[in-house]
């Protein structure tokens, strides 16, 4: 079995809408994304990370070099240790263990756009959007 780390794999922005004010006006998906990324940018620049930026909204910061490893084949199973936390407060929300899955397909959006640009060996922190 092929193991990916991912140490400090972090899912910031994940929950970034789930605290909705009831009284405030509901976004369209468009506006959310907007929303959630220009989010993601003030957290990463106010503490002076510099991520690669993906079209998708999506940010990543790799903290080492390159792994040495092959890259991550998406349909091949994968071990990967990684904590989920919350943008607003870097509170955990999940993980802090390591996991294996058969593949991406079925896991959330930013994973399956995001793990293919990894190596075996990587180190990175991912920025997705709600």
């Amino acid at each position: 079995m092929r193991k990916l780390f991912l140490l400090g794999f972090v899912l910031m922005g994940i929950a970034i809408g789930c605290d909705r004010d009831e009284d405030a006006p509901q976004l369209s998906p468009e506006e959310q994304l907007i929303k959630d990324v220009a989010e993601i940018d003030a957290y990463l620049e106010a503490r002076s990370i510099t991520p690669i930026k993906l079209d998708t909204g999506i940010r990543i910061v790799f903290h080492k070099e390159a792994g040495t490893g092959e890259f991550f084949d998406a349909d091949k199973c994968f071990n990967v240790f990684y904590t989920g936390k919350l943008l607003k407060d870097d509170k955990k929300f999940d993980g802090g263990f390591s996991t294996t899955f058969e593949s991406v397909k079925g896991l959330i959006a930013g994973w399956q756009i995001s793990m293919p640009l990894m190596q075996v060996g990587d180190s990175a922190s991912f920025g997705i959007y709600s």
